[in-house]
């Protein structure tokens, strides 16, 4: 089968240093740690160390406990080679803490015992965007990875889950802006133009450098570094992994020459450096379905499955996961399920919310000036065709300065320039078609909730979404519809309900909030959405109202959803329920955050 995207045309020189101006170099980054799998008493992982080429031979590490099952040399690029160390280690009735050394440094993280489910810390949205006016405000990245650390010190997590958006290529470091020559794509007059534009040798090496060196920077920022290397992880890709609204482009701009072999480099350092992987040997880590995505299924603890789902590399506009997919995702979750009946938990990361508040009127008009710039174009485009035809039509629009100035408007900026975002379409247009619930993909997503429905009856799992990217925090969940508006914290209500299955809206851990005119216009729809809305049989959705008061104890007329930064947690319960814990910033950024809590019971 041909691999999931086109090889490259050009082979770089892996000893060419990478020098982009204002990136950190490698001797900061220190070891990465991934959770592989935990099985059958035996937890599963690796160690990623990305040293110069020149140490490659010597770089190794020491475990206390358990072994190094392989010592694997992945890649070389720029000059830094990365060598993943697969680790082994046997679970005991309680949990242990494991150490390992690199170099003079000694790092810890803790084993979950035989008969325990991980405590499991969540984030999302981990970085700042670069239309935030004052990052300095916010600290960066680095306020609520400080209050995480501070937490795992005290009670230690065992996993680490990201939730998409591990790193933003369109961040304080921009891809489109820093590497000149796709700065160079953006200002291509006519968007139609830009599928023409070529990849070259050069776009080769400085988009791949620019991958490169962001991942080295920002892996090392303080206290993300360290919960990289002592607290075991494991990521989905969401767009800005990629770039902003990957795979929700029309596609005469989605195939284009530029995002194609984009979105090949930003895979392949995805895996590198988020999965300890390449695209070659991607399922043999545990990736399925080979050469056909990067989805994975692990147990997480002695009674709790995870499951992270591929919303990027197959996206289209039209369609977040191929259907050929979804079959091998749901064969595989059924196995998992059949050899391990103690199963009573299921989490699905699912990157975008899977039950939201619907934009809906937003949706449609920025979808009506998506069509209407579309249109205008054409237009544009044919009448300068008809009425100087003896010019030849690339002659006519070159000289023509009324179709110029049109055209640059349907580009980056001009005459729409302050509705259209820097590929073409409506600034939000992307967000919106990335979402479950938008109307090119409620029809996926209720097949999907159907399938888990008809799975959590079978199996009497309770199924949870962990999910993020909207910058805004809150909870949510499915249930059986019924008469009843009220809602027990406790779960009481639906411990008995198969279709009951909770969301979690995780904020960002890094990127500014949703503006409080977000909050009030998803605000106007129902708390409770009725089936007739959901599209989904015998199935209502609900948003929590958690935030009846705000962080510094005022009330708050707004309670389903918070504009605040936050990370999230899960404990799991002796009587198998799970407390869900928003971990939300506090009005003064060094005081420690404001915890709201859910409880997920079991499916009884």
């Amino acid at each position: 089968m041909p691999p999931l995207f086109a090889p490259a045309e050009f082979h770089l020189d892996p000893n060419e240093p990478a020098t982009l101006p204002g990136f950190k170099t490698i001797a900061g980054l220190g070891p990465l740690l991934r959770l592989s799998d935990i099985s059958k008493g035996l937890w599963t992982g690796s160690i990623l160390l990305t040293v110069p080429s020149n140490e490659a031979n010597s770089a190794t590490v020491q475990v206390s406990t358990g072994h190094i099952k392989n010592r694997t040399v992945l890649a070389t690029f720029a000059g830094a080679t990365f060598v993943r160390f697969d680790l082994q280690i046997n679970q005991t009735e309680s949990a242990q803490t494991v150490s390992y050394k690199y170099k003079n440094a000694k790092y810890e993280f803790v084993v979950p015992g035989t008969h325990q489910n991980s405590h499991i810390a969540f984030f999302s949205c981990n970085g700042l965007t670069d239309d935030v006016e004052d990052p300095a405000a916010f600290q960066g990245i680095f306020p609520l990875w400080r209050d995480l650390m501070q937490k795992h010190r005290a009670t230690p997590f065992h996993v680490l889950v990201g939730g998409g958006d591990q790193i933003y290529m369109d961040g304080q470091h921009h891809l489109f802006k820093e590497v000149p020559l796709l700065a160079e794509f953006l200002e291509t007059d006519d968007i139609a133009d830009r599928k023409k534009v070529q990849w070259t040798q050069k776009h080769e090496r400085s988009v791949s450098d620019f991958y490169f060196q962001n991942y080295i920077s920002h892996f090392q920022e303080p206290e993300f570094r360290d919960a990289l290397a002592c607290i075991p992880y494991t990521f989905t890709c969401d767009d800005h992994d990629i770039f902003d609204g990957y795979g929700s482009y029309p596609e005469e701009i989605r195939t284009s020459p530029v995002f194609l072999n984009t979105g090949r480099i930003a895979h392949y350092f995805y895996l590198l450096f988020q999965h300890h992987t390449t695209v070659e040997h991607a399922a043999s880590t545990g990736l399925f379905p080979e050469n056909r995505g990067y989805n994975w299924i692990k147990q997480v603890g002695a009674n709790t499955l995870s499951m992270g789902l591929d919303v990027r590399s197959k996206r289209t506009e039209q369609q977040i996961i191929p259907e050929d997919v979804w079959a091998d995702i749901w064969n595989n979750l059924t196995h998992r399920l059949d050899a391990n009946p103690e199963i009573r938990h299921l989490l699905v990361v699912a990157t975008i919310p899977v039950t939201y508040p619907r934009f809906g009127i937003v949706d449609e008009v920025l979808e009506g000036v998506n069509t209407v710039q579309l249109g205008l174009r054409w237009l544009i485009r044919k009448g300068v065709e008809t009425f100087d035809c003896t010019r030849g039509p690339e002659k006519s629009l070159e000289k023509n300065a009324v179709v110029v100035e049109l055209l640059d408007g349907t580009g980056h900026g001009a005459l729409f320039g302050n509705l259209l975002g820097m590929h073409g379409q409506p600034e939000l247009r992307d967000d919106l078609v990335d979402d479950w619930v938008h109307d090119f993909h409620i029809k996926e997503r209720n097949i999907m909730v159907t399938k888990l429905q008809e799975i959590a009856a079978k199996y009497r799992v309770r199924i949870t979404f962990l999910s993020g990217d909207v910058h805004i925090c809150g909870m949510g969940r499915f249930r059986t519809a019924t008469d009843s508006d009220e809602f027990d914290f406790a779960g009481n209500d639906v411990i008995n309900d198969h279709r009951a299955m909770y969301q979690l809206v995780s904020s960002g851990i890094g990127n500014a909030p949703a503006p409080d005119a977000v909050i009030t216009l998803l605000h106007t729809n129902g708390r409770i959405l009725s089936p007739h809305v959901s599209e989904l049989p015998e199935t209502c959705e609900e948003m929590i109202e958690l935030f009846t008061k705000d962080v510094d104890d005022t009330e708050r007329s707004h309670s389903r959803l918070l504009p605040r930064r936050n990370w999230a947690s899960l404990e799991f319960r002796p009587d198998h329920s799970v407390g869900m814990y928003l971990h939300v910033e506090n009005a003064d950024i060094e005081k420690p955050t404001v915890p709201y809590a859910v409880a997920i019971p079991r499916l009884v």
